[in-house]
């Protein structure tokens, strides 16, 4: 049996990611301080409510029962296009320098694979020689690291959505899944019946009209139309589905509306028994989308996670 700890879990959209391959494993433990991503974890995984240790910044390693599988997908908001960029050097206090409270994890517990995501800033030349010296890091206690840029449309998931994944492994090898053939649309996630505050009122409508009008004049790409039933989703953010000009679709009947919580989860690959398990703990719509928006989408992972075990046996 596979033994996991994820760090920064969210809902835990890497377990999900192993039921859906049909892994045989076991959550030794998790790591997640947000009480509603706690509750939503809870929700879908109540087994492991007694496993949280907390805060990363607070664990002692030697505390945690040892694991093979390690996934960490630490703060982005450092790095990401649209946050500040105020980087993630060990040290500076940042949220995106929580990634290096997983060194000492990983160097006292040594599990065989490490799976990292974040956004693909982190790859840019601003943060490269940061995202080289962690590799180095890992590479000095004995992972040999692959890394690669994925988006999610390339993996049957109508989003786009690009991510830099690392998979580092102890005596192992690995290489990353290939793309496929996009078949899906946004009117594949779409609800059938969806309640009405989730349509634009008109001083929305019109917020919006004067942005792209904006855009229009300033020649920029911030703001951009509504997408289609027959469009591929923008990339979630953890607030996008509350700004008026991010993941707002034009429906056939000339009406605009926000995507819905479960349709944001749907493109996350979250399954309709989880979504249904995350809805009836109690959470708010605006805690939903933040959750939806900073985890990892379920079918990438479950791409990454066949390939890692095709080439490493369990």
């Amino acid at each position: 049996m596979l033994r996991v700890f994820t760090a920064f879990s969210g809902y835990d959209s890497q377990c999900m990611a192993l039921d859906r391959i049909g892994i045989d494993y076991d959550l030794v433990g998790w790591s997640e301080i947000d009480k509603f991503a706690i509750r939503a974890h809870d929700a879908v995984y109540p087994q492991y409510a007694d496993r949280n240790f907390g805060d990363i910044t607070e664990i002692n390693p030697n505390a945690l029962p040892d694991f093979d599988l390690m996934t960490y997908s630490s703060p982005c908001q450092d790095f990401s296009i649209a946050g500040r960029q105020r980087g993630g050097e060990k040290g500076s206090g940042t949220r995106s320098s929580l990634l290096w409270y997983c060194e000492e994890i990983i160097r006292v517990k040594r599990p065989r694979f490490l799976v990292m995501e974040n956004v693909k800033n982190l790859v840019s030349e601003k943060f490269r020689p940061l995202f080289l010296e962690w590799e180095r890091t890992l590479s000095s206690i004995g992972y040999t690291n692959f890394t690669e840029v994925l988006n999610a449309k390339d993996y049957s998931v109508p989003q786009n959505r690009e991510r830099v994944f690392c998979v580092s492994v102890l005596n192992g090898w690995y290489e990353f899944p290939h793309r496929e053939v996009l078949r899906k649309c946004l009117r594949d996630v779409l609800e059938e019946e969806v309640a009405a505050k989730y349509f634009l009122s008109e001083k929305m409508i019109m917020l919006l009209l004067t942005r792209l009008n904006e855009n229009r004049i300033k020649r920029c790409v911030h703001v951009s139309p509504p997408r289609t039933g027959t469009d591929i989703a923008r990339c979630l953010r953890a607030n996008g589905s509350l700004c008026p000009t991010d993941n707002v679709i034009a429906l056939s009947n000339g009406k605009l509306r926000r995507l819905t919580p479960r349709e944001c989860f749907r493109l996350m690959g979250v399954s309709e028994q989880d979504i249904d398990a995350i809805q009836a703990a109690g959470i708010s719509d605006s805690q939903q989308y933040k959750m939806a928006g900073n985890s990892i989408v379920v079918g990438v992972l479950a791409k990454i996670f066949q390939q890692l075990f095709r080439f490493n046996r369990i």
